[in-house]
């Protein structure tokens, strides 16, 4: 009889579980999860659709390091295990360059919510075929023009 009540708490946390991630990544969004005998998964949905439900990962993970670190490199550091490092720092110093030069002109809040999509913006470019041609290209045409 304990078996059948554990199977029921673990049920029951896996559901709890489910319903939270969902108010997380779904939140402003028409996205659902999917679950059926081939698992669990996103709902077909639009790229901009995709691009909230990321947004919503990257401030939720910021979120939870704003709670343990005031360290604005760890909230970095946090993103960069779920991108790539590269991803993250390089979004991370085109961002800060561009406020460098118009500090005047943007609040804090601003900056980082911006980064925020700027992440998943090139983390998609990253992983199509496009940018995989042009790393390749820009490598050669670097290597044929360096001094």
């Amino acid at each position: 009889m304990d078996w059948q009540r554990s199977i029921l708490q673990v049920r029951h946390q896996f559901k709890n579980d489910i319903r939270v991630i969902s108010n997380i990544l779904f939140r402003d969004t028409n996205v659902n999860l999917v679950s059926n005998h081939l698992g669990t998964r996103l709902d077909k949905c639009s790229t901009e659709e995709m691009i909230k439900v990321m947004v919503n990962f990257n401030s939720f993970i910021i979120s939870e390091v704003e709670d343990r670190s005031l360290d604005d490199n760890n909230k970095l550091i946090s993103l960069a295990e779920y991108y790539s490092r590269d991803v993250v720092f390089v979004c991370n110093s085109i961002l800060y360059s561009f406020v460098k030069k118009n500090v005047n002109a943007i609040s804090d809040a601003y900056i980082e919510y911006f980064l925020r999509y700027l992440i998943v913006l090139v983390y998609q470019l990253k992983m199509t075929d496009i940018l995989i041609c042009f790393e390749k290209f820009s490598g050669l045409f670097s290597t044929l023009f360096s001094i």
